[in-house]
């Protein structure tokens, strides 16, 4: 589902904090799909009804006690085991996805009918949800519309000039980096 919206909308920006969760909750809600297909495939009289890790996380919300040699024999079976290890895949695989995809897209999109250009830093901020300084910049296409996004950068000051690289047809599509 996370990697159909980047498919979608691959110039969408969010925070660290805010892309952590919305990847945990696409990607690590398939624990219920997994747990039931390997306690299918792998048939154990230790297997409960509800994963393991989702019985554990109720527990602890709903500050009830933990049967922890209920849960230390749960663990032990092949299904538990390999849920485990295909959620984090699976999250680990869609937090590449949602970097990589964006990327590769952009690439296509700007090397097919780029265009150079100058911009500028116009300020620069600190966001909660972000890691790092957000410099914003403004540029010009051909035409003369004005665009401004932001970008990550902490060696840059406003008023710094940046080279922005964007395409023709969509001047929405663009990448900017630091002049030397």
């Amino acid at each position: 589902m996370t990697t159909l919206i980047v498919v979608i909308n691959p110039t969408w920006k969010m925070g660290t904090i805010l892309f952590m969760i919305v990847v945990s909750l696409a990607f690590g809600s398939s624990i219920y799909s997994f747990y039931y297909i390997f306690c299918n495939i792998f048939p154990d009289d230790r297997n409960a009804e509800t994963p393991p890790q989702i019985t554990m996380l109720l527990k602890m919300r709903n500050k009830e006690e933990l049967n922890k040699e209920e849960l230390a024999i749960a663990r032990k079976t092949t299904a538990f085991k390999l849920t485990a290890l295909f959620t984090c895949l699976f999250v680990c695989l869609g937090a590449y996805l949602w970097n990589v995809l964006p990327a590769i897209y952009l690439d296509s999109v700007v090397t097919k009918d780029g265009i150079t250009t100058s911009g500028v830093v116009i300020s620069s901020s600190h966001r909660k949800n972000d890691i790092g300084e957000r410099k914003t910049y403004m540029f010009f296409d051909q035409s003369g519309h004005q665009y401004t996004d932001y970008m990550k950068a902490d060696n840059l000051d406003v008023g710094d000039s940046v080279n922005v690289f964007y395409s023709k047809s969509n001047p929405v599509n663009h990448k900017a980096w630091k002049k030397w």
